[in-house]
């Protein structure tokens, strides 16, 4: 349905098909910026948990993924899209992790990216 790259509460890059209903821009940017504090509390748990790899906002007829991205990118950065189902969240989301894992190459363990 849409995707957006954000960083510190903005869109750098996005996509969203046409048919898709967005927001007027004062309410976009809160969810972006929304966005942004629900990975910075998942953050603070790092220390924990592990690295964050994702976290999905689930609602009545849509999720939405989001997928830090500082490990790849080295900025509070964050893949954000919204799917709608029938779809296989777990296939989703090892095929995400799998696609950054080849083409923005984590600095670290790569076995953090391989979903269990």
């Amino acid at each position: 349905m849409g995707a957006a790259v954000l960083q510190q509460g903005v869109a750098i890059a996005g996509f969203s098909k046409p048919v898709t209903p967005l927001p007027n821009e004062e309410r976009l940017k809160a969810i972006f910026f929304q966005t942004e504090i629900i990975a910075a509390i998942h953050r603070s748990n790092q220390d924990f948990y592990g690295p964050l790899l994702f976290f999905t906002a689930h609602f009545e007829g849509s999720d939405v993924l989001a997928f830090p991205l500082e490990n790849q990118i080295g900025e509070k950065t964050i893949l954000a899209f919204k799917v709608s189902p029938p779809y296989n969240h777990n296939e989703l989301v090892a095929k995400v992790l799998d696609y950054l894992k080849k083409h923005a190459p984590y600095e670290g363990n790569d076995d953090l990216l391989n979903p269990r």
